[in-house]
Formats: structure tokens, sequence, C-alpha cells
């Protein structure tokens, strides 16, 4: 039974991406949203957009969790994190 769960937590830590490939992957999406709106695929474009952007919010997010908010473009309207 302990072999199960800590097997599963190992796989927990691997299937989780970082902020800085997450905020990556954003990047990408806004790279295609650019590039349709240029071909006029205005449709495309928005779809990319908004998928940017909800990887760039988880990205923010995880930064905060990691610490490692340098990795990471953050909002200047955002608070800052509580200090324990």
């Amino acid at each position: 039974m302990k072999r199960i769960g800590l097997s599963l937590l190992v796989l927990g830590f691997f299937g989780c991406a970082s902020s800085t490939e997450l905020e990556n992957k954003s990047r990408v999406h806004t790279m295609r949203a650019d590039a349709a709106a240029q071909s006029r695929d205005y449709d495309t474009a928005a779809q990319e957009k908004h998928k940017a952007e909800e990887l760039h919010a988880k990205a923010v997010k995880k930064a905060y969790k990691e610490g490692a908010t340098n990795d990471v473009e953050v909002p200047s309207d955002v608070p800052a994190s509580p200090t324990p």
C-alpha cells in the first residue's frame, strides 16, 4: 500500500510542468496567434490568444508557488505574496 501511494506521488510530480515550461508554451501560442492574425484567420488567432492567456495565468500562479517569479513576467497589479 505504501509503494502504491509513493509511486502515485512520484508520478504526480513528473506530470506537472514548471512555470518556465508553461510560460514558454504561452509564448508559442502567442506566436501562433500573431501568425494567424497576419493571414487574416481571426478565429484561430482568437483561440490561440485565449490559450496563451490561460497558460500565462497558470505560469504566474505556479511561479509564485515555486518562488521563481524572475522566470515569468508578473503583472504589476498582482499583490505580493504574504511572508510566513
